[in-house]
């Protein structure tokens, strides 16, 4: 599916922009990305409720690592005088080191599983515990977690709201920054029209700073742990409100930041903050005291169901502002 998204991207780009074809089939394409993309975080983090929860910074720092590597290459191809339609062919590769490594961690998986049956002593605990640990040991028993149903999704709800709640807002503000309110201030200020790679690229460069942020922070988990995730969603909203208020004033011919390298720092923090609130609400959910251990991928499914629905929200506020409000 992500091979084919590559594909009918790339064809887009060969089109004439001024054809429908050429919008439906990038429209077609974004789908599939995003639908292959969603389904793999929602099956993988699932995956990982049999591992220890510090290691959910192994594929939070792994997805952060791929928004780096993506949005560099198009900067670094761009630079090189690539055309769009070639970088995509070039990022299609990629779909291989993401098989590959998937692979490796199915080994690493069963592997686990086997010492941790081997290391367990079930008639030393008490009745609850063990269960766990044998429910620990069947790691690739799918048919033992809790289903989707409204009951359930009421129970498990209930236990994690406040850890969806904050990433679902935290990731509708950043991506209404970096899609919408980024967006309308380079075009008003029509720095995309200005000479020099940075003021031309300025979009793609704020895209790779916000990257890098969300690298480092998500790579953070083993120096520091904070499950007070209400505060990323505070320092996130504080960014929102800027950047609101900075496409509000530039449209009324008041700049607060005129400087791109400004913009850069200020798209970096952003990024640290979204990426910060990921790892530490994916790891809250999977060493939760009170979810068990069959309910662990229901939790993490819904986490991820309402982290799309924050992003998919940005989406349609992106729509409105450059169409409707500040086209």
């Amino acid at each position: 599916m992500m091979v084919l998204g590559y594909l009918l991207i790339s064809v887009s780009c060969l089109l004439s922009s001024t054809t429908v074809y050429s919008f439906f089939i990038s429209l077609g394409a974004s789908c599939i990305h995003g639908l292959t993309s969603c389904f793999g975080e929602s099956v993988i983090l699932g995956y990982l409720k049999g591992f220890p929860a510090d290691l959910v910074v192994g594929w939070s720092s792994g997805t952060g690592f791929a928004g780096v590597v993506g949005a560099g290459l198009v900067v670094l191809l761009t630079a090189l005088d690539f055309e769009l339609f070639a970088i995509y062919l070039v990022a299609l590769g990629l779909v291989l080191f993401y098989l590959l490594s998937f692979i490796y961690l199915n080994r690493q998986k069963n592997k686990f599983a086997r010492i941790e049956k081997e290391n367990s002593v079930l008639e030393s605990v008490e009745s609850e515990q063990k269960e766990e640990i044998q429910s620990a040991e069947q790691v690739d028993e799918a048919k033992e977690n809790v289903k989707m149903g409204f009951s359930a999704f009421c129970h498990v709800f209930g236990k994690i709201w406040y850890l969806c709640g904050s990433l679902a807002f935290v990731y509708y503000f950043e991506y209404s920054i970096f899609t919408s309110f980024t967006d309308r201030t380079i075009k008003k200020l029509g720095y995309d029209h200005r000479p020099g790679f940075i003021y031309k690229n300025l979009f793609e460069i704020l895209l790779l700073a916000y990257q890098c942020g969300v690298l480092i922070s998500r790579s953070s988990l083993k120096l520091i742990k904070i499950p007070e995730v209400w505060v990323f969603f505070v320092l996130q909203l504080s960014s929102y409100i800027f950047w609101l208020m900075e496409v509000i004033l530039v449209y009324n011919g008041i700049v607060m930041v005129k400087n791109p390298y400004i913009m850069i720092i200020l798209l970096f923090y952003v990024g640290l903050c979204g990426g910060g609130s990921y790892v530490n609400v994916m790891y809250c959910i999977i060493s939760h005291d009170k979810l068990k251990f069959y309910e662990k991928e229901l939790a993490l499914n819904i986490c991820t169901i309402l982290n799309d629905t924050g992003v998919i929200c940005a989406s349609i506020t992106a729509l409105i502002m450059s169409n409707w409000v500040y086209p």
